[in-house]
Formats: C-alpha cells, structure tokens, sequence
C-alpha cells in the first residue's frame, strides 16, 4: 500500500534529522515552506514523529528531534527555548563577539531572528545576569557583568600605582624568537593587552633564566617572587610564554611560582607541545590554565577541505629545517592515515632557502611582483627579449618544489605557512601555473601575507585566547576550561578561493613549453 504524503514527509525528516544526538527543528511553518506542502500536511507528518517518540514538544520547550536511544533510555532530549538563547548569547560573549562592556541587540532582535517571544529571551537575559555574563544598564542588555566600583586601574589614592600582569619567558632567546614572530604572535597578544588596558592593567616582563645585566627585569624565580611579594595587591597574575616547554625543571619552576600567590597563571602554549603541563601534572589548583593552538584541529580542516574537492594526493614542500614544521608535517601524515578516505602525502626537502627570498621586500616591493606577475598569465603583449621560461624560473628559483610537482604529480599543495604559501604563490605564477585552476593550495596562520593574496588559510582562533585570557585576569566574568585548564583555540577554514576540483595539470604546465617574457622584479 502506497504511503500517504504526511508518511512520506516524516519519513523524509527523520533521514534528514537522524544524527544520533539531538537537537532543535524548525517550525512547523518553515517545514512546510522548505518542502512545499501546507501546514496542515506538514503538521500531520510532525504529530507522526511524535507517535514515534523521534520528536518531542511542550509548552515554553522548542520543537526537537530527540537523541538516540540506548537500551530504551533518550541520550539527549530537547532544551527549553530560553536555554537555547542562553548558550548562544554566552558562546558570543565568552569568543569574543560580544566584548565585554557592549551593549547587546535588543530583545526584539533575538525574539525575531530566533523566532521565540520577547519573555522567553527575557528568561534568558536573566539567566545570564545570574552567570555574571550580561547586566542592564539604563534599560539597555550589556555584555558582561557590571564595572565593579573599585575595579583594576581606577584608584583614587594618591600616589597609587597601576595593577599589573607579569609576562614571563624562559630566556632571552626565547623572547626573541617570540617577537620575531610578531606577526603570529600578536594575533593573541594585542586582544589580550588592549583588553587590559581598559581596566589600567599593564604588562610587567621577566624571565625565569637571563643574565644578570637585564637589571630592568626580573630575572630568575628569586627574583620574580621578591617582585610578587613588592606588588602586593596591584599584581593581578602571571602570562607564561614558553615557546620550548619540554626543558629540565620547567615544571618545578611553574608549580613554584604558582605556589606563590594565589593570582591566576595563564600559559600560552603557542606551539600546541605542553599538553603535559597540565593542573594534575603540575599539582596545581583551578587557577592554572593553559591556551593552547589547536594542531590537530587544524590539519583536520585543511585536509578534509581539500579532500571534499576531490584531492586524493596532496603535496608538502619544506618541512626538514624546523622543528616545528617537521611536527606540523607529522600531524598531517596521521590525520590523513586517520580520515576515512586516506589521501595520499607526498613530500620533498628544501635544499634552497626559499624562507628569505622575498621576506626581505617591502610591500611596496611585493605588490610591484604580484602585479608584474600577473602580467605574465595574462594575453598582454611582452618584450620577447630576455630569453626566460616560466620552467625555466621555478627550476632555478626553487628545484625542490619542482622535484616535487613533476616526480610525484599532487593535485594540491599544503603550505606549512602563510609565509611559505606567498612564496609558492609567486613562484607558480612565474611558472604558469594557475592557483587554483592548475594546483590548490592551503596554508596555515591568516597572518598578514593571507590578506594580499587569494590564499585558503587556517585561522588558530588566537584573538578568541587572547580575549579569553584577558577576562581571566581582570576576573569580571567565568572563563572555564576542561578539569586540567586547557582552553584550545577554535580553528576556522578562511577560504579565499585557493582549493578547486583536483587537476594534474600543474605538474604538466612546468614541462610544457612556454613563451618567454621578462620576469625579474624590480626590487627598489
């Protein structure tokens, strides 16, 4: 017997909704619109899922499809409407999207865009009041809990100094290798300090090991503790930037100075490799975080981008001079033997050094090649003078990449970083090859070279952590992470158009003849 069309239609959404866990459905009106049937059918089809149990509704409770059972037992069941907006407004402002201190939209907005009545995100505003995350200020939702009266930075006794957070490194080197990566590494810093200059905090540096010439810093823990001691009240916590955690007595040094006051301690891990310098590690209290880059996450991302577009061998160049580049090229080799369709990672070494080739331009400089090259794979007409291929140039400029792309023909390119990815840009571009009509390409960071070229990165979430990080400080609202403090990063795909279908014409394009035309950039 032929089944009706409301059977069909609850046949239909259950195949759509059955995902195991639980979660909320439209309304019985947007059904019908989606499938183009009258509301009176659609709610035929919605009281036959009810019947079934699939799909539970009440009063003040929005319509969901019910979780999974397990020997009879629902895993997860429909949340109340309020406590739905509840977790969204308190997800926007714990990321960062509402700051704190920002007026939220109106009740009206979210009872509009959610489709629930003005009440219930009324309930949901007060609940959020209750968890310090909103206040009303002169009828207006604030993000937030309210500015306490005596707050950070507002003192008004005379001679009173400014609180201050104590940002601690290991060594110089250390230090200098975190401000030479600046342009990464104030993704997290300039969130988290302009966070805290709005309550006064100001950064206070030292180092756990440096010489004793560095007389206008804390050096060593004897010292950072006597420097703790004299700040009594105005020290508001300790920022530990530790770029190599896995060194001999780091963790005494942290648990020492942890055990110290009773402020918060908020580690940066910024290479994702202290996940041992945990708070049972460490036996430390709930004070203790540690924000850490996502890597795993990360790889993730990018290879099932490029494995959604039909990539099935994916190239990496590059990654035997660093440490952390050869880590990163190990996570993908084991996110890939993990994902259901395995791609297949193909590697080369680097044995010229590409790293500096263009890093020593100024953007005016590097705007000047990007549009020259431009030029190349264009139809204008060119001075056929200089004797030059596009094979030519990728061979003498970069021999390892082109080892690469000939010997084992990848479909797609992952870039190990932007600033890596801008090269390889500027290469295959000479060459002839299309980004990314003839090769994709993904890379990591959305750092600074991603935004003038049409490049795919990998977003780690950083100015999230640093937001994050901030409020744990000024203690004005709840920052929770797991039972050990880890707080990761939440890792985005910023597709700027570099991942097309997978096509084996790159390598071809290096090999095929090609006209000739000027190349070199005008460098100053």
């Amino acid at each position: 017997m032929p089944k009706n069309i409301s059977t069909t239609l609850a046949d239909a959404i259950e195949r759509e909704h059955r995902t195991g866990t639980a979660g909320p459905l439209p309304s019985i009106r947007q059904l019908s619109e989606r499938y183009r049937v009258s509301y009176r059918t659609m709610w035929k089809a919605v009281q036959i899922l009810i019947r079934k149990g699939l799909v539970a509704t009440a009063p003040g409770i929005t319509m969901a499809f019910v979780g999974a059972r397990e020997n009879g037992v629902v895993v997860s069941g429909p949340q109340p409407s309020h406590i739905n907006i509840y977790n969204m407004i308190k997800q926007r402002v714990l990321d960062g999207a509402y700051k704190a201190g920002d007026r939220l939209p109106k009740i009206g907005y979210f009872a509009a865009s959610e489709n629930v009545k003005s009440s219930t995100v009324s309930r949901a505003m007060a609940r959020l009041a209750a968890d310090s995350l909103a206040h009303k200020h002169k009828g207006r939702w604030i993000a937030g809990p309210p500015a306490p009266k005596n707050k950070p930075g507002t003192h008004k006794e005379p001679g009173s100094e400014r609180p201050v957070v104590m940002h601690v490194m290991t060594t110089a080197a250390e230090a200098h290798t975190f401000a030479f990566e600046a342009a990464f590494s104030a993704a997290f810093m300039l969130p988290l300090r302009n966070e805290l200059l709005t309550y006064g905090i100001h950064f206070m540096p030292a180092m756990i090991q440096a010489p004793k010439s560095l007389d206008e810093i804390p050096c060593g823990l004897d010292e950072i503790k006597a420097t703790i001691r004299s700040l009594g009240s105005r020290y508001q916590g300790m920022l530990l930037n530790i770029i190599n955690p896995i060194e001999r007595g780091l963790d005494t040094s942290i648990t020492e100075m942890a055990g110290f006051s009773r402020r918060p301690i908020v580690y940066f891990d910024i290479t994702d490799q202290g996940e041992w310098l945990t708070r049972k590690n460490l036996s430390l209290r709930s004070g203790y975080y540690r924000l850490h880059l996502d890597e795993r996450r990360a790889v993730e991302i990018a290879l099932a981008a490029l494995v959604a577009r039909g990539h099935t061998r994916i190239g990496v160049h590059g990654a035997d001079i660093y440490d952390w580049s050869m880590r990163r090229l190990d996570r993908i080799k084991m996110v890939a033997r993990a994902m259901a369709s395995p791609p297949t990672i193909v590697c080369s070494g680097q044995s010229e050094d590409i790293w500096r080739s263009l890093s020593s331009l100024g953007m005016h400089e590097i705007m000047d090649h990007a549009l020259r090259a431009s030029r190349l794979s264009s139809n204008e007409s060119a001075d056929d003078s200089t004797d030059f291929s596009y094979s030519q140039s990728l061979m003498k400029s970069v021999p390892s990449l082109t080892t690469l792309l000939i010997e084992q023909r990848p479909s797609a390119l992952i870039a190990l970083n932007d600033r890596l990815a801008r090269e390889y840009y500027y290469a295959l571009k000479v060459a002839g090859i299309l980004v990314p009509a003839h090769l994709s390409m993904v890379s990591f960071d959305n750092s600074a070279e991603s935004v003038y070229i049409p490049l795919s990165t990998i977003d780690f979430g950083l100015p999230r952590l640093g937001y994050l990080a901030a409020h744990i400080f000024i203690n004005d609202m709840p920052v929770h992470g797991d039972h050990e403090g880890n707080i990761a990063g939440l890792c985005t795909l910023v597709d700027q158009g570099s991942i097309g279908p997978a096509s084996r014409k790159g390598a071809k394009r290096i090999t095929a003849p090609a006209r000739t035309r000027p190349i070199v950039p005008r460098c100053g």
